[in-house]
């Protein structure tokens, strides 16, 4: 970023000071005069410039010590992290818990055995209870449970889950609780919201000076490039805001390693982990659905043998499998609450 706002600075100095006059001649002079003779006071461009820069300079250093995260090397994975939910591992990756993770969740319950999926027509399924939790279950797991099979049902529709307020709040309490303790990815003092509101301010001041450079009727298009670039250059810095701690980085390393595996394998080594987990595609799919690559790992088993899995009772599961079918419980999710 400091090569990039010197390279321009250098634009302008020689924009002013490089001609074609020759040796020992005199510079002429050309005064240009608006035909507005109550035209605007000439904005000093050096005074303009050191504004500009000085704004700018704030944010990226706020950025060098609080935003810029270290280099994060994948691991290669053929497994999510361990004890990392849907929702948490979308919190790990993008450093925000959305509803999407929600939708996640459910595959990934199913996943474990505690549910069964039936598919009907036109969008419709239900959702059975088919195992309990236990002591050893995530605490976690077991609220999304109790917040899906409220009043001790053993099957909800689909109209029941977009009736049930448990399940909204709980899912909203399950997300918010994560962004609330954005510590537990960032380090702690990266997260004040009082750098980011300050970078915001620098950010709103870079604007308006070059809005009111603009105005000004002696402006120079190499001075508003580089009014362009240092908002877009401070604009990225306040967006990168706040930075991962070990721990973060740690865990989105495997995530990130994850989803290029999901990427670039090959059919022999999918074949592979097949055989010795027969379950595999299903275990990966609430990840890849959180990683974005949900159609490329559904491609990857296009002609690879694989069981139906005990809690999806469809005949054709890759109806279910498919990225638009898992969006419907995120419609659900997005929709509003409807009373019974």
């Amino acid at each position: 970023m400091k090569k990039i706002i010197f390279f321009i600075l250098l634009i302008f100095i020689a924009e002013g000071t490089i001609t074609d006059t020759p040796a020992n001649q005199p510079i002429p002079v050309v005064k240009r005069v608006s035909k507005n003779t109550h035209s605007k006071t000439p904005i000093n461009n050096i005074y303009f410039i050191t504004a500009i820069l000085f704004f700018t300079s704030i944010n990226y250093l706020i950025w060098f010590k609080y935003g810029k995260d270290d280099i994060v090397i994948p691991v290669v994975n053929f497994y999510p992290p361990k004890n990392i939910n849907p929702v948490e591992a979308e919190f790990a990756y993008k450093g925000l818990a959305t509803k999407k993770g929600i939708a996640a969740y459910i595959i990934y319950l199913a996943s474990k055995g505690f549910l069964e999926i039936k598919e009907g027509e036109k969008g419709e399924y239900t959702i059975k209870k088919i195992k309990d939790y236990n002591i050893g279950t995530n605490p976690s797991d077991i609220k999304m449970i109790k917040a899906l099979f409220p009043f001790d049902f053993d099957v909800v529709t689909k109209f029941d889950l977009q009736t049930s307020y448990i399940f909204h709040d709980t899912s909203e309490s399950i997300i918010n609780k994560l962004n609330k303790h954005k510590e537990i990815i960032f380090f702690k003092e990266t997260v004040n919201n009082s750098w980011l509101i300050f970078m915001i301010f620098c950010l709103l001041v870079l604007i308006a000076l070059a809005l009111f450079y603009i105005h000004s009727y002696n402006y120079q298009l190499s001075i508003l490039f580089f009014c362009l670039t240092c908002i877009i250059i401070s604009s990225v810095c306040t967006y990168q805001l706040p930075k991962r701690n070990n721990t973060g980085n740690r865990i989105l390393g495997k995530l990130l390693g994850l989803k290029k595996f999901i990427e670039v394998a090959k059919k022999q080594e999918i074949q592979k982990l097949v055989e010795e987990n027969p379950n595999y595609f299903y275990d990966i799919l609430p990840y890849a659905y959180i990683l974005d690559v949900t159609n490329t790992w559904i491609k990857k088993f296009e002609n690879i043998s694989i069981i139906d899995p005990k809690w999806e009772t469809n005949n054709n599961f890759y109806s279910y499998s498919n990225i638009q079918s898992i969006d419907n419980i995120l419609n659900i999710l997005n929709s509003n609450v409807t009373p019974l």
